[in-house]
């Protein structure tokens, strides 16, 4: 028997109020066991009335001993291969930049800028949506193998709100991979949400919110699994790995994101940002009040390992370079290495991530990190943080506009595919990367394979604005109004999470037969669905469909979840856009034979498509579930470009947890 309090509603007259009364209650510990996989399972027999702790043990289902939950900020440690239950608590509610626990920032008191609480963006008014009342959330540091319990709590008085942690495959735990009406339920406002995983694979990752597009108003943070000690190269190439080295790239808007969806009929807002941050630091070019900035302090002579996160939102990729270092770039998205390769600058698009080497070698001084954007229509974007040497003399570090040249970029990693092959171009795209091991080839396995085009369906007005129709668009740009296609479909939510609701679901809410047709005039909206065997070699050929055979203007980033890739290959349609079709059956053909170089393919679980290009890709399917498969561009997403990977059967997913969220329709058929 544990001590514990409850909840008890008292009332007098017409007054009612909660008290806490202590009662001793059973907390018990019980193991849901399904196969392949095991999964902790926790009940308890009364609710916390003080400040939402969760109990002081969990039971190891693997080795039956009792082991401590730990506070999350107590999680950050040397990895020797005990785990640990970490917990956090990250509250979501609406703020303000510049607000009232800021104080006299605004006015040059720089040490008001760096109170707790403080969110100071570029400097410009504006409300926005936070974590922990933190711009980005709180950095969460585990070790591999560590327990996640995270419990988000919906602050917001009138918004919904989810967090998919990007990059983790949630293997065992699929009910937590945070994707309203796939995986979940929405987070209603009031209500908590615990996340369990366990963090099986060591990386860089993030989490933000996967609900509308409140990323790009601030719900986003890192997420970082270090390896265990013992699996560390003992060759490896750095001395410091430390949490103040990560550097979360964001973009960021001076008009809140619900402001572009639909969007505005002017040509005067674009859908484009007014600049980058660096964990949440920066300063516009047109403001006038002088922020701090980030600052990244170094030792000198020391070799240290820095994590780049894209968490960008819009199509202006981020190419980031360390003022007079070299950049040795060592592993991409979740830990996935590849032989390392020295570079100038890193092209970081969304959702990518990357790991990279900073040697402390140059002379004792303070250096610029620089953020900028090869994007034509993202001319001018750019953003300043500081490499400082301790010791070096104090400067003056006011953030100066950057006026970047096309060759001051040096070699670039992840360039676009059209800059690596430019005449005489030293730039390394992804595929030209070395990875660990090889792709795996077909052999006796089952075999599934998807020619996945995306693409954009434009309205006409009489057909958008017709009376008693009322469908999903977006205004990207002045008297363009359109939805985002996969396979000519606009993906739209069913109204239950397909994992844990299917029976709930009615058909008319899911694409029929003819949606799938390629013989279909009209595009369809509805939950774009496909059936992958468990255990497949799983191919896809992803494509750039473009609109009326003019293809995109940019590279578009797809994400997959519950699962990394190999990379076969990327590259353009020889034979012009508009023999792309073609082109992709022939490569399919190809494929299906296996007569493809499998050898040492780097690994990602994000890529980015080139403008009238493809990317074919390869991932063994042995993580049941509901995936989806997305352009990680937020209006992209919002408008329809995304499908979704049934990956086996029901009866090969785990039971829906006791006591999961419902939610649905509400259609009684009596009155």
């Amino acid at each position: 028997m544990r001590k514990t309090s409850a909840l008890e509603l008292k009332c007098s007259d017409s007054i009612c109020y909660i008290t806490s009364v202590e009662i001793r209650a059973w907390v018990f510990f019980v193991m849901a066991q399904w196969s392949p996989y095991t999964i902790l399972v926790l009940v308890v027999a009364a609710v916390s009335a003080s400040n939402g702790n969760i109990p002081k043990f969990l039971k190891d289902s693997k080795t039956g001993k009792d082991l401590l939950v730990t506070d999350g900020a107590d999680c950050y440690r040397k990895c020797d291969g005990n785990p640990k239950i970490c917990y956090f608590k990250l509250n979501i509610e609406r703020y303000s930049v510049l607000g009232g626990a800021c104080r006299n920032c605004s006015l040059g008191v720089t040490e008001d800028c760096l109170r707790p609480q403080c969110v100071t963006a570029d400097g410009y008014y504006r409300h926005m949506l936070t974590i922990n009342r933190s711009l980005p959330g709180p950095n969460l540091q585990v070790c591999r193998n560590d327990t996640v319990v995270a419990d988000v709590v919906n602050m917001m008085p009138d918004e919904t709100t989810s967090i998919h942690f990007h990059g983790v495959s949630q293997m065992g735990s699929q009910y937590y991979d945070g994707v309203p009406y796939v995986t979940q339920c929405p987070i209603s406002p009031g209500q908590t949400f615990r996340y369990i995983f366990e963090a099986d694979m060591a990386g860089t990752f993030y989490y933000h919110s996967h609900t509308g597009i409140q990323k790009m108003d601030g719900l986003t943070g890192p997420f970082i699994v270090r390896d265990l000690e013992s699996a560390e190269d003992p060759d490896k190439m750095y001395d410091e790995d430390l949490p103040e080295h990560t550097i979360l790239i964001s973009d960021w808007s001076h008009i809140p994101g619900e402001g572009f969806i639909p969007g505005y009929n002017t040509p005067d807002i674009r859908q484009v940002p007014v600049t980058f941050l660096f964990n949440g630091r920066g300063r516009h070019h047109d403001a006038t009040k002088v922020l701090p900035l980030a600052e990244y302090k170094v030792e000198p002579g020391k070799r240290y390992r820095f994590r780049l996160l894209g968490s960008t939102c819009m199509t202006c990729a981020v190419v980031l370079q360390f003022e007079g270092h070299k950049i040795i770039a060592i592993t991409s998205d979740g830990g996935q290495g590849f032989k390392p390769i020295s570079v100038d600058s890193v092209l970081i698009n969304s959702g990518d991530r990357f790991d990279v080497i900073i040697k402390a070698d140059q002379p004792l001084a303070t250096y610029r990190i620089i953020a900028t954007s090869l994007t034509d229509y993202c001319d001018g974007l750019e953003q300043v943080a500081y490499l400082i040497y301790n010791g070096s003399d104090e400067v003056n570090l006011l953030g100066e506009v950057v006026d970047r040249q096309a060759n001051d970029y040096g070699v670039i990693l992840n360039a676009g595919l059209r800059i690596c092959n430019s005449p005489g171009s030293e730039h390394i795209c992804l595929h030209h990367l070395e990875g660990d091991t090889d792709a795996p080839a077909i052999g006796n396995k089952p075999y599934a394979k998807f020619n996945i085009s995306f693409g954009y369906y434009y309205y006409e007005d009489d057909d958008l604005f017709k009376e008693g129709t009322y469908q999903h668009y977006d205004e990207s740009t002045h008297a363009n109004r359109l939805k985002s296609l996969v396979n000519n479909i606009s993906f739209t939510a069913p109204p239950s999470p397909v994992l844990s609701q299917l029976s709930d679901i009615p058909a008319s809410s899911l694409c029929n037969e003819e949606c799938y047709s390629p013989n279909i005039q009209k595009s369809c909206s509805c939950p774009n669905l496909y059936n992958i065997p468990l255990g497949a070699v799983v191919d896809i050929i992803i494509f750039d469909d473009g609109y009326h055979g003019v293809p995109s203007s940019f590279d578009h980033p797809f994400h997959l979840h519950g699962y990394v890739f190999y990379i076969l290959d990327i590259g353009l349609f020889k034979d012009g856009f508009d023999n792309r079709e073609n082109e992709v059956g022939e490569m399919s053909a190809k494929l299906h034979e296996d007569g493809v170089d499998l050898k040492g393919k780097p690994v990602k679980d994000t890529i980015s498509v080139p403008a009238g290009g493809y990317v074919i890709i390869r991932f063994i399917a042995d993580n049941p579930g509901y995936w989806l498969y997305h352009c990680h561009f937020a209006f992209h997403l919002e408008t329809g470009m995304a499908a979704l990977f049934k990956v086996g059967e029901d009866k090969d997913f785990p039971p829906v947890p006791e006591g999961f969220p419902k939610c649905g329709n509400f259609l009684p058929t009596t009155i």
